[in-house]
């Protein structure tokens, strides 16, 4: 644009170029019309898994175990449904609620206060202050925020896979199944509260990128 406008392009140069990427983005949607169709069902298939959390629940998490905790909570549910799923009650549904109310309230996850004579919070790497699905939390409410974290790590994880075998030039069908069969599989679905799976989600997009 700047060789055909002269050395200070005018607005018409300006319109030019947007033209040009308008262009250019109506091609890429055209060659790649069915690839953004499967990774949109992609997050649909997501949504559609989490749709009991979304409709049913308060808010996400094993808040039935909790009641187990004291005696306070005795006989509001008959059965813990995973007594070994408490983890993600006591620290990583604690420790999103933390981050997100501090950034709301201006203040940087550096330190958290509520656990013993404190620890570090940003240093941390299990609350994952600055990891993509936290930081997406942050525009969420505070009751949907964790919620949002575990649908950004099932979508990475489905996208990724489905990435990585268009790029090993897989079929869409048999991409799509590539994304559904890796971020439903019991490995990674089974540990999604979990800070292991923030890092396994990524699989997917760092094989494609390595390939």
């Amino acid at each position: 644009v700047l060789s055909q406008c002269g050395p200070r392009p005018s607005v018409r140069c300006t319109a030019m170029g947007d033209r040009r990427v308008a262009d250019a983005l109506r091609k890429f949607v055209r060659l790649h019309c069915w690839d953004l169709v499967a990774l949109t069902g992609l997050c649909v298939a997501a949504a559609a898994f989490l749709s009991p959390a979304i409709v049913d629940g308060g808010s996400f998490g094993p808040f039935d175990y909790d009641t187990t905790l004291t005696s306070l909570g005795t006989g509001l549910y008959a059965h813990v449904h995973n007594a070994s799923n408490g983890d993600a009650l006591s620290q990583m549904i604690s420790w999103n609620t933390l981050d997100w109310r501090m950034v709301h309230a201006g203040h940087f996850p550096l330190w958290n206060d509520y656990s013993g004579l404190g620890m570090p919070e940003f240093l941390n790497f299990e609350s994952s202050v600055l990891s993509l699905p936290d930081l997406v939390s942050y525009l969420a409410p505070l009751r949907d925020a964790f919620l949002v974290v575990v649908f950004a790590k099932f979508v990475i994880a489905g996208t990724g896979a489905y990435v990585l075998a268009r790029v090993l030039r897989l079929r869409i069908p048999a991409a799509v199944f590539a994304g559904v069969t890796f971020m439903f599989s019991g490995a990674f679905a089974n540990w999604i509260t979990w800070p292991l799976s923030d890092v396994v989600a990524w699989s997917g997009w760092i094989a494609a990128l390595i390939v």
